[in-house]
C-alpha cells in the first residue's frame, strides 16, 4: 500500500494512494480506498475529511485513487494537519491479506 503525502492547489487538498506492486504473484483480487484525514486541535484529534472512489484494480502498473477536500486559506488560522490513509485488501489463492499505508503530514494554514 502507498500513501503519499497531501499536496495544496486551488484550494483544494489532495491526497494519493493506492497499490504499487506485488510480489511474486500478481494477486487475483485487489481493493484500496485513499482516505483524507485532518488533525483537529483541542480533543479533536485525527479525523476523516473525504473519502476517495473504491479501486478494484490489482497493480501492475501502480493503481491509485485520490480524496480531496476544499478548504479556506487564511493566515490568521492555525496550522491544521492533513495526511492520507490507504487501506486495502488483497486476494491470491483464495487467502486474503489487509493492510494499510499512512502518507506524511501536510500542515496548512486551511480549515
Amino acid at each position: 500500500m502507498t500513501a503519499q503525502k497531501p499536496n495544496y492547489s486551488g484550494g483544494k487538498v489532495t491526497g494519493v494512494g493506492g497499490i504499487n506492486n506485488c510480489t511474486p504473484h500478481t494477486p487475483d483480487a485487489c481493493t484500496t480506498v485513499p482516505e483524507l484525514w485532518i488533525y483537529m486541535l483541542g480533543p479533536g484529534g485525527w479525523a476523516p475529511a473525504a473519502e476517495g472512489p473504491t479501486n478494484h484494480s490489482c497493480p501492475p502498473p501502480y493503481r491509485s485513487g485520490k480524496a480531496s477536500v476544499s478548504c479556506k486559506s487564511s493566515s490568521s488560522y492555525p496550522d491544521y494537519g492533513y495526511k492520507i490513509i490507504t487501506t486495502g485488501t488483497i486476494v491470491y489463492g483464495g487467502k486474503h491479506d489487509s493492510g494499510s499505508a499512512s502518507g506524511s503530514v501536510l500542515y496548512l494554514k486551511c480549515v
